[in-house]
């Protein structure tokens, strides 16, 4: 099986350097994540970070790293936990 690099109009993973591409990014530099959720969920979503001052990607941050510490890391899936 050949491994091919994808294209640029190929979707890929976030953050995850594809061939020949620079791996030093930044901490702080910040690329879309689509997902697909409910439309009741997005819109309560979207309202708890208006109600709270809070743009809806700064919420989701703060939502991820509560899970982060909540699970104990992000590796658990790798042994099987859920």
């Amino acid at each position: 099986m050949q491994i091919v690099a994808p294209t640029s109009d190929q979707p890929r993973l976030p953050n995850l350097p594809t061939t020949g591409e620079d791996t030093g990014r930044q901490a702080d530099t910040k690329e879309p994540l689509q997902v697909r959720i409910p439309v009741a969920v997005k819109r309560r979503f979207k309202a708890h970070a208006a109600m709270h001052g809070k743009e809806p990607n700064q919420l989701f941050v703060e939502v991820w790293e509560f899970y982060e510490r909540a699970k104990g890391g992000t590796d658990d899936w790798r042994k099987g936990k859920e």
